[in-house]
């Protein structure tokens, strides 16, 4: 009797347990799919969907295949957004290409598949489309091409940039120039060119599709000048300006330092040492006002040929920049420290033309001290400041920018030569 009591209590425990699992199973009353949007792109797709369901959905399938029967199908869980709503991007399809949807919605119960099918067409996609839009900055041996990707064909881009040559139609096959900055707008400064040459460049950007290029522009490079046997540069400026200061023979050479009105370099740059300058009597005896005590009053302002370093080692047309043309180069060019076959400098560059020169870093002299080499120059012009016979202009060319000042004529500067 026991033992039967037993059994009919396991019994009853067993069938309180399926009793019990039974009522959790909630029935499925209603089923609605609203709002399914699908908006397809080059190889992906966002697929979103509204559920109003009597048992909580906790994943929506979808089902995309190729054929209508969706005999090769792939499933895809979309992402729950809030409840009752679903989306997602499937991507990893291919363009130009027609999709069959189906949907599912799964919980821990029961999953229903819908006989509802859509159908949808990805985006068509191509070769990127490019532009080159300009060459800029050319110089001797270099010049700035500038580039645009107009289109990207629907596929990232995998590869951009310019390619050259001296020849026209120009392709990677030539000379690549792979560019790393933006991809919708691109530069490049090419180096290296050869002096009075004519080149031929195109932009060319890639992807998956294939390459394609921009625009052909052809530019030339600049040709070296001289004059007198010493070489200028045409920033485009009122006069040509030297690559060289005086007493040196690349750009990169300090060259010599001069007091104002001097043509020799000398050990000491003070009041006490200027060639124009009594100091006994604290009296100046050339490029002085006439309100000055004692000296020679003869109101030049402006060097004289004699007295003009650059003219006399250099002859020629050769000559000091005047004020106007000290400030023309304040005005009309930007400055930017660099270094020229390992010497500090600035690189002086024309807003008119992009061409430029380099003036090496050679500081002053001022009495038996050399200052700010390797930071500093400083180029006398010719011009004397009116009423003040004890200073005289010069350029600074220091960062950020050049600046036109004056000081004391006696100090020992850099002179960068001009001619017309």
């Amino acid at each position: 009797m026991k033992k039967m009591m037993k059994h009919i209590f396991i019994g009853v425990l067993i069938l309180t347990w399926v009793a019990c699992q039974h009522e959790e199973i909630p029935p499925i009353t209603h089923v609605f799919m609203n709002n399914i949007t699908i908006e397809p792109s080059y190889t992906s797709a966002v697929i979103t969907c509204d559920v109003a369901s009597s048992i909580t959905v906790e994943k929506y399938i979808v089902h995309l295949s190729k054929v209508p029967d969706f005999s090769n199908s792939q499933q895809y869980i979309l992402n729950q957004l809030v409840a009752g709503s679903f989306s997602d991007t499937i991507s990893g399809l291919e363009d130009d290409m027609t999709y069959y949807v189906r949907y599912g919605i799964y919980n821990s119960w029961s999953a229903i598949e819908f006989d509802t099918v859509s159908v949808f067409k990805t985006l068509k996609g191509s070769i990127p489309t490019v532009s080159t839009s300009k060459v800029d900055m050319v110089t001797l041996n270099s010049a700035i091409v500038y580039g645009q990707v107009v289109e990207d064909g629907g596929f990232p881009i995998t590869e951009y940039g310019f390619c050259y040559s001296t020849s026209p139609s120009p392709t990677i096959e030539d000379v690549k120039l792979i560019c790393e900055n933006s991809v919708i707008s691109f530069s490049y400064n090419i180096v290296n060119l050869q002096e009075g040459t004519k080149y031929y460049i195109r932009s060319y950007a890639q992807n998956e599709k294939g390459i394609t290029y921009g625009e052909e522009l052809c530019f030339s490079t600049k040709v070296r000048t001289y004059h007198n046997g010493y070489e200028y540069v045409d920033l485009g400026l009122s006069v040509k300006w030297a690559t060289c200061n005086v007493g040196a023979n690349t750009p990169e050479e300090y060259g010599g330092y001069y007091a104002w009105g001097e043509i020799e370099t000398k050990s000491t740059y003070d009041w006490t040492t200027h060639k124009y300058y009594d100091s006994t009597t604290n009296t100046f005896l050339k490029y002085n006002d006439y309100w000055h005590q004692g000296g020679v009053n003869d109101n030049k302002t402006k060097l004289d040929s004699s007295d003009d370093v650059a003219h006399i080692n250099w002859g020629g047309s050769w000559r000091m920049p005047d004020e106007d043309e000290a400030y023309e180069l304040q005005n009309k060019c930007t400055l930017v420290f660099c270094t020229q076959n390992g010497v500090h400098g600035y690189r002086i560059t024309s807003r008119i033309n992009g061409c430029s020169i380099f003036v090496p870093a050679s500081g002053r002299k001022v009495g038996e001290q050399q200052e700010e080499v390797g930071n500093e120059a400083y180029l006398w012009s010719a011009t004397r400041i009116q009423q003040k016979s004890e200073y005289a202009l010069y350029v600074k060319v220091s960062s950020p920018y050049l600046l036109v000042s004056f000081t004391d004529r006696c100090y020992g500067f850099s002179v960068r030569p001009v001619c017309p």
